[in-house]
């Protein structure tokens, strides 16, 4: 890795990827409450990125609900 590919990947954040997937399944953040059946305040907390620790059982419950795998979940940016 080069010293440039150093500072763009340190300047990279992991970020849950939860509102462009519930955006692009039409969804609203209660929808998405439901299907996991987790409280809305959590999943608010969850879509806007202001949730610090992610337990494996929500991150099931989200890749339950999208039909997706745990990596899909996230993105850098």
């Amino acid at each position: 890795m080069t010293a440039k590919q150093r500072t763009e990947a340190a300047s990279k954040h992991l970020h849950m990827n939860i509102r462009f997937l519930i955006d692009k399944r039409g969804w609203s953040i209660q929808d998405l409450a439901d299907k996991t059946e987790m409280n809305y305040k959590t999943v608010h907390s969850i879509v806007k990125n202001k949730y610090s620790r992610i337990g494996l059982g929500t991150l099931e419950k989200l890749c339950l609900a999208f039909e997706c795998k745990v990596e899909d979940l996230f993105i850098w940016e």
